[in-house]
């Protein structure tokens, strides 16, 4: 295991390009994570009602009521063992991944019409879903398999407003607009390092190639949103030609970055570039940065709010 962790850090040491001590991210980034528990707003179930579920089982749960839906943190595995986990009550995924709550969580009208380009194994879609209650969420996931998961995502927990489609995401038709694109980067997800070290490092070798593959995507995305819509772009990496190189392309490609470092509940770094001060208004989320403020490891990632350009 030793060995692999070296490879990656060899890797990361040449393709990442903000000031971080790789070696001490790694050492957290293996730890087991936090888990966010989001109720599901549709079962008419709070985050209050699940705490005293769980503290009655015995499960230490934490509150955090800060964000569009509010929801649980908690270490415990044992949250995905107890029988109501299967009838839909709560989402479990890493607490990195709740960004979608907090960069919506002062939205007015409700009433729009969302894509999730990637969107398996469905975890944003839930978000959107709970969040744009009043909206219609459109899921999309191209690969076969992943689109069954999804599939039994959407129907275990009784989500009302999604639609699935099956394009690829540089493909998909543009005879459809949207106000919201939600683009959960395919990438070499080093977030799933404490679990797949032998993954990651193979993907992290492919890391041009994923790269490109967004670029592609975002460019079609361009074409797919109203003028005025808003892309969020999140990956669960470090690289660069996964992360800053894709945001450069989608700034070229007529997009603008927005500041939300407001919104954000977690300590970031942002990557500077002087050809493209926008960068600024990006953001990494680390371990290392969070650990002490939420005691263990929430995951890792890169996220940007692009806006379209009116023509």
């Amino acid at each position: 295991m030793k060995g692999e962790i070296e490879k990656v850090y060899k890797i990361l040491k040449t393709t990442v390009n903000i000031e971080i001590d790789l070696r001490n991210y790694l050492s957290i980034a293996v730890e087991r994570p936090i888990k966010a528990v989001i109720p599901n707003t549709y079962l008419n179930i709070s985050h209050k009602t699940l705490y005293r579920i769980f503290d009655i089982l015995g499960i230490k749960t934490n509150y955090i009521t800060n964000a569009e839906v509010p929801y649980l943190t908690t270490d415990s595995e044992d949250i995905g063992r107890i029988p109501i986990y299967k009838y839909g009550l709560y989402y479990i995924m890493e607490l990195a991944s709740v960004l979608p709550l907090y960069i919506w969580r002062d939205t007015i009208n409700k009433e729009k019409i969302i894509l999730d380009i990637a969107a398996a194994p469905g975890g944003k879609t839930y978000l959107l879903s709970n969040i744009f209650r009043e909206g219609v969420v459109v899921a999309n996931e191209p690969n076969r398999v992943r689109l069954r998961r999804l599939r039994n995502n959407i129907q275990k927990y009784l989500l009302p407003n999604v639609v699935i489609t099956q394009y690829k995401g540089e493909k998909f038709p543009k005879n459809l607009v949207f106000d919201i694109i939600l683009f959960d980067a395919p990438c070499s997800g080093i977030n799933l390092i404490y679990k797949r070290r032998r993954e990651v490092l193979s993907n992290l070798r492919r890391s041009r190639e994923y790269g490109d593959l967004q670029k592609k995507i975002i460019s079609n995305i361009y074409d797919l949103l109203v003028d005025g819509g808003e892309l969020l772009y999140i990956t669960c990496t470090l690289s660069k030609y996964e992360c800053e190189e894709v945001v450069k392309h989608a700034i070229k490609s007529g997009f603008e970055a927005i500041e939300i470092s407001k919104k954000l509940p977690f300590n970031t770094i942002k990557p500077e570039d002087r050809d493209y001060p926008e960068l600024s208004k990006t953001h990494y989320i680390l371990p290392t940065l969070n650990k002490e403020k939420f005691s263990g490891n929430i995951g890792t990632a890169y996220v940007a709010l692009l806006r379209k350009s009116g023509s």
